[in-house]
């Protein structure tokens, strides 16, 4: 649950750093005193979404079928998948903090340290990929 309350902070800070400021109607503009100026960083910001749209929405889908695969493989094998599930609280963990991670990377255009927390995020997702497989094939398909 705390992973998913950080994802969802951080996709909603980047999200809402990618607005266009060009892009208001003409009564906020009025009411609210805005300045149409485009930020330095918009294109970069705009990137920055772009890859959370890209990556956040699958991966996260993926962590919580795996979580679903491996309580069913829980409940089934008289709890025999601990080792299963440590794996993918862990994966869901360090993908969380390498996800913000990255995102302050890139923020600050820090190479190459912005590719190594996305390759390390990706690796959990792998991991957690082929854990969930593991579970599934864990499974008693049996019917007393």
């Amino acid at each position: 649950a705390v992973c998913t309350l950080v994802l969802y902070f951080k996709y909603f800070f980047v999200i809402s750093n990618a607005a266009n400021p060009l892009d208001h109607p003409a009564e906020d503009v009025e009411k609210l005193g805005l300045k149409l100026e485009e930020k330095p960083d918009h294109k970069r910001a705009q990137r920055m979404q772009g890859n959370d749209m890209e990556n956040i929405p699958f991966n996260f889908g993926i962590f919580v079928f795996a979580i679903f695969i491996q309580c069913y493989a829980n409940v089934t094998n008289e709890n025999k998948g601990k080792t299963q599930t440590q794996i993918i609280t862990y994966m869901f963990l360090i993908y969380t903090i390498m996800r913000v991670l990255f995102t302050i990377c890139y923020r600050f255009a820090l190479q190459p340290f912005r590719s190594i927390a996305f390759l390390l995020g990706t690796f959990c997702v792998w991991i957690t990929v082929c854990t969930m497989v593991s579970s599934a094939f864990m499974i008693d398909m049996k019917s007393d």
